[in-house]
Parts: structure tokens; sequence; C-alpha cells
């Protein structure tokens, strides 16, 4: 019938190549006859178009906050395209970057979320600050759980997604981090979700949540002095101690999103 549904596992059949940096375009290009300027090809649209000889979807997507495409094929040409790349991007700086560089470093520096750390059933979008995401207003469409989203903008959160940023210099590490303490004015107000470290910052980052007033105002973040709580080994003795960091609830690198644009923006 016509509600019949075939649901068939292809991850085998798959694979994605992310390549990401302000000189993705550039490399693509030689590779590539297609458009991939900002009017043919913007952010958060996908396309089929040829790369190396090979048709693949891109996703003009970069979990790393770069200029960046993903690109999605078939298994067999994951290798000679990654290839390809590799060879064509080498006088451009190209290098392969693990998933803890994406996803503990590039990742925090932009805010980015992550299902499992950051976000989760238990998490709203308004207290992760995605209520941006939601199709809130009166004439559009209905969703399950919007009038409990309305609810809670009316009423105010109490708890909010933060960037955690470290003093440079200071020797701690918030990597593979989570549940730590976070305190205000020597109080806990909340917890570490993520950790890592910013090459571009030269710190300790990090994401968490904070419970504060309604709606967590950035005037309230501003006037606290916060701390995190880590483990620290001391002559073969572990206990927890304090350290000085600064929170927001802007990204901690390029805050105007304009390095997605890439180069002549």
């Amino acid at each position: 019938s016509a509600a019949d549904c075939l649901v068939q596992d292809i991850t085998e059949e798959r694979f994605v190549l992310a390549i990401n940096g302000p000189r993705a375009r550039t490399i693509l290009k030689t590779l590539s006859e297609d458009p991939l300027d900002n009017y043919n090809f913007p952010p958060s649209t996908a396309q089929q178009i040829r790369v190396a000889g090979q048709d693949v979807l891109a996703l003009r997507m970069s979990f790393a906050g770069e200029l960046g495409w993903e690109l999605h094929g078939v298994t067999e040409e994951a290798s000679p395209l990654y290839r390809a790349l590799l060879a064509n991007g080498a006088e451009h700086g190209l290098v392969p970057a693990g998933i803890m560089a994406l996803n503990n470093s590039l990742r925090i520096e932009k805010g980015f979320v992550h299902y499992g750390g950051e976000i989760s059933p238990t998490v709203t979008p308004l207290e992760a600050g995605l209520g941006f995401t939601c199709k809130l207003k009166g004439d559009q469409p209905d969703f399950v759980g919007k009038a409990a989203i309305l609810a809670q903008r009316k009423e105010g959160w109490t708890r909010r997604l933060v960037s955690v940023q470290a003093k440079p210099g200071e020797n701690i590490s918030l990597w593979g981090h989570e549940q730590e303490r976070l305190y205000r004015d020597g109080e806990p107000v909340g917890m570490l979700t993520s950790g890592g470290y910013s090459h571009t910052l030269g710190c300790a980052i990090g994401q968490g949540f904070v419970s504060g007033p309604p709606k967590v105002p950035a005037t309230w973040l501003r006037s606290g002095s916060f701390e995190v709580e880590l483990p620290v080994q001391v002559d073969g003795n572990v206990s927890f101690q304090r350290f000085p960091i600064q929170v927001s609830t802007k990204c901690l690198v390029d805050p105007g999103f304009t390095r997605v644009l890439g180069e002549g923006l």
C-alpha cells in the first residue's frame, strides 16, 4: 500500500569526510567545477556536486565553526577521494585531524552542543540556548512540546548553558571532565558537561550548566566570581581543588560567526 515503508541499515555503505578551515573552499575548487561561493552554496544547505570525479552529497555544515563541508558518498569511493583531498590540499596546509580535535577543542570554542553532553531529553531548548531553532510564533505550526517551551519562556528558565574558560597559562586540564562542580561566589551552581583545550586562546575551556535567577541573565553571570572544582593528585593522593574561571553565554571564539563564510565573506 501507499503506507508501506522499508527501513534499511546502510551504515557500512556510506562514508562522510569533513573538510574544515579557511582554505576549504580553495582546496575543493581544485577538485570540483561546481560553484561553492556563499551565494550559490550558502551555509546550512546541501547539494549534489562532483568532487575529484565522484558524485557526493555536500552539506555546508561545520562542527569546527570554520568554513567547511561534509562530503557524503559511497564507501568504495572514500579512499580515492580522501587521497585526492590530501594531495591537492598539501600546499594549502591540509592535514588529517582526529575526533578529539574536533569534539573536544574546536566544537567547544564555538559553543556547539553535543548530544549526551550538553543536550538530552532533560534539557529544554531555552536552557541550552537553542530557542532560535524552535518555531514559537503563534502563526507557525504546532509541535510536541511547544506549549511547554512557551510556558517556560514566560516563567523564565533557571539554568543556562555557558562557555567556560580558564585563565591563559593556568596549568589545569578540563579535558574529559564531566559533572565537575561549578561555583559562583563560593556556592555550587552547576556542573561541567564538556572539557578540552583551546589552541586559539591558549587555555583550558569547557561548557556547563549553571543555575540562577529566571533566565539566568548575563548581568548575574558578570557580577559573580566563578570557579571549577577539579581532582588534583599530589604525592599520590587525590583531592579536590577549585580554580578560577570565566563563564559566558557567548561562544569563546568568533562570536560573530564570520569564519563559516570563509575568505571574501
